[in-house]
């Protein structure tokens, strides 16, 4: 059955570039964010001026202000929210996406949860009550990929054909989605990577 409509939770950078590249292939995509005021401005303004500047909105990417309503019609929803605010933020939409059977979810969450050291998919499945949630990570930086750089990244499941349908929805010529079964090493993939990232910024300044 081919995907259509897509959800995304959280506005900011990296929610906001996916689902620029979500409707620029095709879908019809919601955006949600926390902040009611904030969302009509980008729907009025059609950018995102305060976490990704400089990028046009697709005629098919709308915004809600509404849990309910935002979730009611998605065939995928796309969970960008930073680690520490996943427990506040997904409270609402508790019974909302634990009803939807149907519907893939799929974490752009990078990091672990400071005290208790969980990773992102723990927490979605343990506040939302579901058994799936695949996670897509890799070496991506948002502003690239609103502009269409090369890009390559892995959604990690382990059922595969969940894995295959959500790589079939986010590939693209620009946009390289590998598979994984390995959740855990994806998802400690992107939280380290940023460690890594430091430590290299660190020799490189000291020559």
């Amino acid at each position: 059955m081919t995907i259509t409509k897509a959800t995304i939770i959280g506005d900011g950078g990296w929610g906001t570039a996916i689902a620029i590249l979500l409707a620029e292939n095709g879908l019809k995509v919601n955006m949600w964010g926390h902040d009611s005021q904030y969302l009509g401005k980008m729907a009025k303004e059609r950018e995102n001026t305060k976490f990704l500047p400089g990028f046009s909105f697709p005629d098919n990417l709308s915004f809600c202000k509404d849990s309910k309503e935002a979730v009611a019609d998605a065939e995928i929803i796309v969970i960008a929210i930073p680690t520490q605010f996943l427990r506040t933020t997904l409270s609402p939409f508790q019974e909302l996406i634990h009803a939807k059977k149907e519907t893939l979810i799929c974490s752009l969450t990078k990091g672990v949860e400071k005290g208790t050291m969980a990773r992102p998919s723990k927490i979605i499945k343990e506040i939302l009550n579901i058994d799936q949630v695949a996670v897509l990570s890799g070496p991506s930086h948002a502003e690239e990929v609103a502009k269409n750089l090369p890009t390559s990244v892995v959604i990690a499941e382990k059922d595969e054909n969940y894995a295959a349908r959500l790589q079939s929805v986010f590939t693209n010529s620009n946009f390289r989605v590998y598979t994984s079964s390995d959740i855990v090493g994806v998802e400690l993939g992107g939280a380290l990577k940023n460690v890594i990232a430091v430590a290299v910024g660190i020799c490189e300044g000291l020559k």
